[in-house]
């Protein structure tokens, strides 16, 4: 019962990736492709751990998916949770926030 929380915040995350990078906007010089498997090497920095390389790399790939995220219902609070935050924080990353996201 313990890792059901876990769990069910990964498939989130993981499904957040996948329809953010389905739906974001496209990179100059390559399409995004969306493995959401690939964020598998966050789930630890979620939880307290500092991320990896190999998260933040994910992460950066996954930047054009952010709005995406931020503006689905279901996922938005999961996005601007602390720990979101934090793991972007440590990864440089920008968040947009929703006011970015509504442009």
């Amino acid at each position: 019962m313990k890792n059901f929380p876990i769990t069910i915040v990964v498939c989130i995350f993981v499904v957040a990736t996948t329809v953010a990078l389905l739906n974001g906007a496209p990179p100059v010089v390559a399409q995004v492709e969306c493995d959401p498997s690939q964020l598998s090497s966050c789930t630890a920095a979620f939880f307290g751990m500092t991320p990896s390389q190999t998260c933040c790399n994910k992460l950066r790939e996954a930047q054009p998916c952010y709005c995406e995220y931020i503006n689905d219902p279901d996922l938005r609070s999961f996005v601007n949770s602390s720990a979101a935050r934090r793991i972007a924080k440590s990864c440089n990353i920008s968040l947009p926030t929703e006011a970015d996201c509504s442009k």
